[in-house]
């Protein structure tokens, strides 16, 4: 999910999904590298949050890829 989207609020469709889809893991995927952000994702429910240039080590670690 990104956190720019055009019909609905970033955190609002979060908490839909969550709500619909018990057990759903929503990661973040974005350019927005500012603490407010992140902040603000991860109270509407996302279970992580990466950034658009993140390495492959990165990427791995998020998802607990050994």
């Amino acid at each position: 999910m990104d956190i720019k989207l055009p019909d609905k609020s970033d955190t609002e469709l979060c908490r839909e999904m969550k709500e619909k889809y018990q057990g759903l893991f929503i990661v973040v995927l974005s350019t927005f590298n500012q603490q407010n952000y992140f902040q603000k994702m991860m109270q509407g429910g996302t279970s992580g949050y990466i950034l658009k240039n993140a390495t492959q080590e990165e990427l791995m670690e998020l998802f607990n890829v050994n």
